[in-house]
């Protein structure tokens, strides 16, 4: 598994948590072009 598919994962993974706990998912778009660059996708 690589860097990209392990982030992925872990974003999905967090939002379908967080949707069945009727919780609103929230995604930063600074946060995910920071981590873009760190992860070099």
């Amino acid at each position: 598994m690589t860097a990209k598919d392990a982030y992925q994962y872990f974003v999905l993974r967090a939002q379908e948590i967080a949707i069945s706990k009727n919780w609103t998912p929230v995604n930063w778009y600074a946060y995910f072009v920071l981590i873009q660059k760190l992860l070099a996708f």
